[in-house]
């Protein structure tokens, strides 16, 4: 019952104070199993938020050409992840620290560093992404970027069109004239 209450409180707390840092000195297990836990929450939740998002986003695009055939669906789906990774920049630039990209640690030496940590094991010293973290998640970040946009422009040449497929002008509305 102790470990339920400490659960949910430490979850109240992720919840409704979003800060870089959260220093919960009374978040403590029994004394017989465990003496004080020190949390750190280093994601705020616009953060969270995004992550989660985002995996819901990419899934919902899958499923809604593979299982539904639906591509009115996957264009809201490519709207969605679109909206998401502006808001993602946006929140790198203006969000908390770990957030922000100018916290990430994208130096040459920093990555070639890492890689060698990496064959000698010892205790990470970053809060947020490591090294290899951040250029792996702006390579993602890029990437679902690029795809997003892509399908603006996308077409297979007789049904599905994107909103901006015929020639650069927009057909959100229009009837499509190729049809």
């Amino acid at each position: 019952l102790d470990r339920v209450r400490l659960s949910l409180y430490c979850f109240h707390l992720l919840i409704t104070l979003p800060r870089p840092f959260l220093f919960c000195q009374s978040c403590t297990m029994p004394k017989q199993t465990k003496p004080n836990i020190l949390l750190i929450v280093v994601w705020d939740f616009p953060t969270r938020a995004f992550h989660w998002l985002l995996v819901a986003t990419l899934f919902y695009s899958w499923f809604s050409v593979d299982v539904l055939e639906d591509m009115d669906q996957h264009f809201y789906a490519g709207y969605t992840a679109l909206t998401l990774i502006l808001f993602r920049i946006a929140w790198g630039v203006f969000g908390s620290y770990h957030s922000r990209f100018s916290n990430f640690p994208l130096s040459f030496s920093k990555i070639r560093q890492h890689f060698k940590s990496l064959l000698n094991p010892s205790l990470s010293d970053y809060l947020g992404h490591n090294p290899i973290g951040s250029v792996s998640a702006l390579l993602m970040l890029f990437l679902v970027f690029l795809q997003a946009l892509s399908g603006l422009f996308s077409s297979d040449g007789y049904y599905v069109y994107g909103p901006i497929a015929a020639d650069g002008i927009a057909v959100l509305s229009a009837p499509n004239p190729r049809r």
